[in-house]
């Protein structure tokens, strides 16, 4: 009576436990070492990654150079060849994202068989009290649920992580270049913000 009311389950099998920190830098180099077989893949995801944070820059640059130009001076030919060039960029950045996606989802997926192929041959050479401990759900949800996590955080955090890093840095170059003193004026903001969201 007494187990009912506490709230425990009465089983023999053992809870999980959640031990270390939020972020281990030890298991974060073992994860990444499943991506060193298809290192390749993921350099050409990287730049692919540079070229479409470029073509995003450029767009905006494609529009100031049509107003401030073309458009002032009235010069339809010109407007013309920056609109081919805009829709170029277009085409450039569909096509940047597309076979981006795919490399990263192709990397993930490859990542996801060799932890899960690795797991069930670990699984193959434990005793029989394993599985006497271990319930049969628990196992199957950390081969399944817990490597699509990883998958996840191989698919769309890290890749996240990059794209933004390297707009961020374009965004600053591209103010810099086209006025530093106004850019350095909306730096110096930038500090009071950040106090202020967080």
């Amino acid at each position: 009576m007494s187990r009912h009311l506490s709230g425990k389950a009465n089983t023999p099998f053992d809870e999980d436990e959640i031990t270390g920190k939020a972020y281990d830098a030890r298991l974060m180099k073992r994860l990444l070492t499943y991506g060193f077989p298809y290192k390749f893949q993921l350099i050409s995801s990287i730049v692919l990654l540079l070229v479409i944070s470029g073509l995003e820059l450029i767009g905006p640059l494609l529009t100031k150079w049509a107003i401030d130009v073309h458009i002032a001076n009235k010069d339809i030919p010109g407007l013309m060849q920056v609109l081919i060039l805009y829709v170029l960029v277009l085409f450039g950045l569909f096509f940047g994202r597309f076979y981006q996606i795919y490399l990263t989802n192709w990397v993930g997926q490859r990542i996801m068989f060799d932890i899960r192929k690795e797991l069930f041959g670990k699984l193959g050479h434990l005793s029989i009290s394993y599985f006497d401990r271990n319930p049969v759900g628990r196992i199957m949800t950390r081969i399944s649920s817990d490597v699509e996590v990883l998958n996840q955080m191989f698919t769309q955090g890290v890749v996240a992580v990059f794209g933004d890093i390297f707009i961020i840095i374009g965004i600053v170059i591209t103010m810099l270049v086209l006025n530093w003193k106004l850019a350095l004026v909306t730096f110096a903001v930038l500090p009071i913000l950040f106090w202020v969201a967080f």
